[in-house]
């Protein structure tokens, strides 16, 4: 999907659909828009520890990623944008994983009372990549909020997304295909994608929970090191300080401390640059003894009882955190500029 997609997105930008105004992602069958299945074909590579199809998967995808945010006009690059066609995706069901990388980017990104958004990559020894160095420090995302989001993995409502901008219009699931076919009949001479999407969109069924967290988020969430929020949870007696708790202990010590630090780095670079360092993080994440434990207790025994090593985030020092930033040993590193279609 990844190489077809991005044979299709080349063409845009080679101005080969010059007719073209808008582009509608959708995921198939209407349950999810990407439910990140393709985590379990890197399983093989971690087992094996030989990282060579999953640098070659992860440098795919995050070219194709970078190549989508192109499409957005609100993006600061010395690569060309591509101006003229609005992006639209439709976040409707579940969003993980590698949809999350082709959707953020969108100009518009439409949640429903059916959305679940998460970024779960440190439940299985991984990290908040396709992008995620570099939104969840950005925006209404930066500081403790993209860092809970980050570290936790929690699930999102399409209200959860209004709230933190990651989701831009709320449409009910059942307006979804009629939007979709007025999207596809209409004459953009005359009416904006966005304009058209407007009409369909209104405000989010249900309260935001994440909103009622703000102000705990903010609190437990300050600071530049893992260990702060923990001792920061663990002197609080509310039920939120207790929930979460559970859930980062639940984490990869080793993931949490990296994505930690992937954020705190992203938030000074560019997308590129955040597109380079996660390739570097994502091969060392793959050769962790972290990552195939973290996939075998939850995609593929599902016993949901990993055993980290290390197991506490207090025996992860800085010398292995920093260890995932440098290159990976017979792994050339990726070249975001230098792949982008002339």
């Amino acid at each position: 999907m990844v190489n077809e997609m991005q044979v299709e997105y080349e063409k845009l930008f080679k101005n080969e659909k010059k007719s073209t105004k808008a582009v509608f992602l959708s995921g198939e069958g209407g349950k999810a828009f990407c439910a990140g299945g393709d985590i379990k074909s890197l399983h093989a590579s971690a087992v094996s520890k030989d990282p060579k199809d999953a640098a070659s998967f992860f440098a795919k995808e995050y070219h194709l990623d970078y190549l989508l945010w192109h499409l957005n006009p609100s993006l600061k690059s010395s690569n060309r944008i591509v101006s003229g066609v609005t992006t639209i995706a439709n976040m409707n069901g579940i969003t993980m994983g590698g949809g999350v990388g082709i959707a953020i980017s969108s100009q518009i990104r439409i949640v429903t009372e059916k959305t679940v958004f998460a970024m779960p990559e440190t439940g299985i020894g991984l990290f908040p990549d396709v992008g995620g160095t570099y939104f969840l420090g950005r925006d209404k995302l930066k500081g403790p909020l993209g860092i809970y989001i980050g570290l936790t993995g929690n699930k999102l409502s399409g209200a959860d997304c209004i709230y933190a901008g990651i989701g831009t219009h709320f449409v009910s699931s059942e307006k979804i295909k009629e939007l979709e076919e007025e999207l596809r009949n209409a004459n953009f001479d005359k009416e904006s994608p966005k304009s058209i999407v407007e009409k369909y969109s209104g405000s989010p069924s249900g309260n935001s929970q994440l909103s009622s967290f703000e102000n705990d988020i903010q609190k437990h969430f300050k600071g530049d090191k893992v260990e702060q929020f923990f001792q920061s949870l663990q002197e609080s007696s509310s039920e939120f300080a207790n929930n979460t708790l559970q859930t980062l202990k639940s984490k990869s010590p080793s993931s949490m401390k990296v994505t930690l630090k992937g954020i705190q780095n992203g938030s000074q670079k560019d997308l590129a640059e955040c597109f380079e360092m996660e390739f570097r993080m994502a091969v060392h994440s793959i050769l962790s003894e972290d990552f195939a434990e973290g996939v075998r207790a939850v995609l593929v025994d599902k016993d949901n009882k990993p055993k980290w090593n290390p197991s506490d985030i207090s025996a992860v020092d800085s010398k292995r955190v920093d260890s995932y930033f440098g290159p990976p040993k017979g792994i050339p590193d990726i070249q975001m500029s230098k792949s982008f279609p002339k």
